[in-house]
């Protein structure tokens, strides 16, 4: 491995949400030529600053506002930078206003590619900045590879263990974090207008009854597995809390009952396939569970903009308790499906948003594209010793990777990433594409990795 080779940097900030989707991509990029450095922002960012890393190609998770100085810094120092929004903004009708909140033109502009989704967020960056148009690419997302078909054994040892621990189950995820949060609500009422996405008094008393409606759903939610529960002694409840939700305010709120679980760890999919049954409100893995052929209910308590119209839509629509009781005696006592709809107006609308669940891979299509940037090759890591060696003493006498109070708040969303994890995840990838077997996942330091392959 002493060839020079060109260099991908793939940041992440949830671990629990991206990390799957960003290895596949980490693998096929190394599997065709480049060596990736993938792992928490926070660290590669810090490298950065001190200038340890060679220029290569900066994949970043957003284009926020907030990050435009960083960008543009990064952009002098030779990197390209390019990005998809981990958000994805087809949650709505449309996503303008999306695009508008999660970017600026000044990001925008320090990009050199910006990967879309699907035709929904890819018009809605068009719109917003017409002078970009060459930039985005329809790729799909590397996280919706997994929700295919032609994925589903990546996850057959993992469906097998929580079959095995949890049995017939329903799997609740939740997207309560403005009513169940890490912060205050003061907090997060700052972090929106800090953000642009609260801007005057109207969208401030919007924004204070999402919060108050989101609790609202999200007592009715608290009620729902407790009443199940009892009615269903025999059927497990599985509880997947959002990864910036207090996850300690579930386990307080449920009854202690033995067929109730709050299992917060681990990628979402995994549990979407070994599931009986999925109920959410306005949650992504609606979409998921439709794409993945699981039945899949949005239970909407009452009628609020809480209820988010698209992964509701696709999913069974039911407003009561008795109506949920009907479907969990239907899909798992009866063993019988829920009616779906794959090639009409809910195949239609999926596959606007969501392009490679219908067509090829997004991790080979995004690869393909990143292919076409020059940048300089850069030396091989034997040749960056010194730097890591420098960048490890830093690390052992407890540098600060961020302002005191969001390193805390860092470490939630990106909890350690172990050598364990990342072969684990390697040797699957290796079963859904053999290729990927020349590809080794060395630890560089902290929370990152480099994956490269290895010469033949």
């Amino acid at each position: 491995m002493h060839s020079k080779k060109k260099t991908l940097y793939i940041l992440m900030e949830l671990k629990r949400r991206e990390l799957e989707g960003k290895m596949l991509l980490a693998h096929e990029a190394a599997a065709q030529g480049f060596r990736v450095i993938l792992g928490s922002q926070d660290y590669i960012k810090r490298a950065f600053e001190y200038g340890f890393f060679p220029p290569g190609i900066y994949m970043d998770k957003s284009l926020a506002k907030a990050k435009a100085r960083e960008l543009n810094k990064r952009s002098k120092e030779g990197c390209v930078i390019v990005s998809q929004d981990e958000e994805g903004g087809f949650l709505d009708r449309d996503s303008v206003k999306f695009v508008k909140f999660r970017s600026s033109g000044e990001t925008v502009s320090a990009a050199s590619a910006i990967f879309a989704w699907g035709e929904l967020d890819a018009d809605g960056w068009k719109y917003c900045y017409p002078q970009a148009r060459d930039k985005i690419f329809i790729t799909g997302s590397p996280r919706v590879d997994f929700w295919r078909k032609d994925f589903e054994s990546f996850f057959s040892n993992d469906i097998d263990r929580i079959q095995e621990e949890y049995g017939s189950f329903v799997l609740i995820p939740s997207n309560f974090s403005l009513a169940n949060p890490l912060a205050i609500e003061t907090d997060l009422l700052e972090q929106a207008k800090q953000s642009g996405r609260v801007q005057s008094a109207r969208e401030e008393r919007e924004f204070l009854k999402l919060i108050e409606d989101i609790g609202k759903i999200f007592d009715e939610y608290v009620s729902l597995i407790n009443y199940l529960a009892d009615i269903f002694p025999e059927v497990n409840f599985v509880v997947r809390p959002h990864p910036s939700e207090d996850k300690g305010a579930w386990g307080r709120r449920l009854s202690h009952r033995k067929n109730i679980y709050v299992v917060p760890s681990g990628g979402i999919s995994q549990w979407v396939r070994a599931s009986s049954l999925i109920i959410h409100n306005g949650c992504t893995t609606g979409l998921e569970a439709y794409v993945s052929k699981k039945p899949v209910l949005a239970f909407e308590p009452f009628n609020s903009a809480a209820n988010r119209e698209i992964p509701n839509y696709v999913s069974y629509r039911v407003e009561t308790k008795e109506d949920v009781r009907w479907a969990i005696e239907e899909v798992i006592l009866q063993k019988k499906g829920l009616s779906g709809d794959d090639q009409g107006p809910k195949g239609d609308l999926v596959a606007k948003r969501l392009a490679n669940s219908v067509s090829m891979p997004a991790s080979e299509k995004i690869v393909e594209t990143l292919k076409t940037f020059h940048v300089p090759a850069a030396a091989s890591p034997s040749s960056w010793r010194l730097h890591l060696v420098s960048l490890r003493i830093f690390m052992a006498n407890g540098f600060s990777l961020a302002r005191k109070g969001v390193a805390i708040q860092s470490k939630r969303k990106f909890p350690f990433l172990t050598s364990g994890e990342v072969t684990d995840l390697h040797n699957k990838l290796v079963s859904i594409k053999p290729e990927f077997k020349k590809c080794a996942c060395r630890k560089m330091y902290g929370d990152v990795f480099i994956i490269e392959a290895d010469r033949d």
